[in-house]
């Protein structure tokens, strides 16, 4: 046999050899989300993009709804990562946990107040529903922040509800369950 068929072929054999040895080596890591919206697709680009796998990591994407839930189930032990709005962090730090922000995605909200076509200014508003995630997530920060810049007190003015996730509650807006909604882009 000619050297570089022998050459040719050890290196073939300790690329195969190799090869198991690399994809038993990524970290498999549970990574939360809040919902299938533009603000947060970070997670899912990089992970389409195989970022992750080219960092060594077996990333599992989980949708749990709300960001205050999301930091709970961090703390409880759920996944060690999560993609959450910042109140939330804050909120649990506040009540004591041990909450890290470690990256931002953005220097702005994402989120804006989408409304039923039969409200025309915020007014219109005193006597309805307006509709978050979950309280203490960014939508709920952000709807009592509107509507207090509005004159509006919540829960007196607006009733808040919560729905979970923004797609549920792009859906309660769309079938007139509630007339103000906090989402982002693209619902």
């Amino acid at each position: 046999m000619q050297l570089k068929t022998v050459i040719l072929i050890a290196l073939v054999l300790l690329t195969l050899s190799a090869a198991p040895a690399a994809v038993a080596a990524t970290t498999p890591l549970r990574l939360l989300y809040p919902s299938f919206a533009g603000s947060w697709a970070t997670a899912w680009i990089a992970k389409e993009a195989g970022y992750f796998t080219a960092e060594g990591l077996n990333v599992e994407l989980i949708r749990v709804g709300g960001s205050s839930r999301m930091v709970a189930a961090m703390l409880g032990g759920s996944a060690p990562l999560i993609q959450a709005g910042a109140p939330a962090a804050l909120a649990a730090n506040l009540a004591g946990s041990d909450v890290v922000i470690i990256a931002a995605t953005g220097t702005v909200s994402p989120f804006r107040l989408m409304a039923r076509p039969e409200i025309k200014q915020p007014a219109d508003l005193k006597g309805k529903k307006a509709g978050i995630t979950t309280f203490g997530s960014t939508s709920d920060q952000v709807m009592r922040t509107s509507l207090k810049h509005f004159g509006l007190e919540s829960n007196r003015d607006v009733a808040i509800l919560t729905f979970g996730a923004q797609p549920e509650v792009f859906a309660a807006l769309h079938n007139g369950a509630i007339h103000v909604a906090a989402l982002s882009y693209p619902l």
